[in-house]
């Protein structure tokens, strides 16, 4: 995926790395459906693993010791439920961000290129 790296977070991006910041196509329209289509196949086991994650976040570390306590198979069920949804909000995220950079890489350069064109007719 089309990311910043770790060293430009920590100080601040400015237009012209933006402007400078190369990419290729990373997926074919056949891999954007697919995975679409995975995601629309699963959107009601995604939500429901959304949900408990936001209920089990409602929880003190006494209630979720006394779950895991009373009924460890269910416990790590939901587990494994949390984790595999969030390795897809992972994938999300990443394609999120590709694009994101690929926008602003873009605008940069536009912004770029009509600064240049503008300082050379002063």
């Amino acid at each position: 995926m089309t990311t910043l790296n770790d060293s430009t977070a920590k100080e601040p991006v400015t237009m012209e790395f933006m402007a400078g910041v190369g990419f290729q196509p990373e997926k074919t329209m056949k891999d954007v459906e697919k995975e679409e289509n995975f995601l629309r196949e699963r959107q009601e086991e995604i939500g429901v693993g959304r949900r408990l994650a936001y209920i089990l976040t409602t929880k003190t570390k006494a209630e979720m010791v006394e779950m895991v306590n009373k009924d460890p198979d269910t416990a790590m069920d939901m587990l494994d439920r949390v984790s595999n949804i969030l390795d897809v909000y992972k994938i999300i995220v990443d394609v999120m961000e590709s694009a994101e950079v690929r926008l602003l890489s873009a605008s940069a350069a536009v912004a770029e290129a009509e600064q240049i064109e503008l300082e050379e007719k002063l």
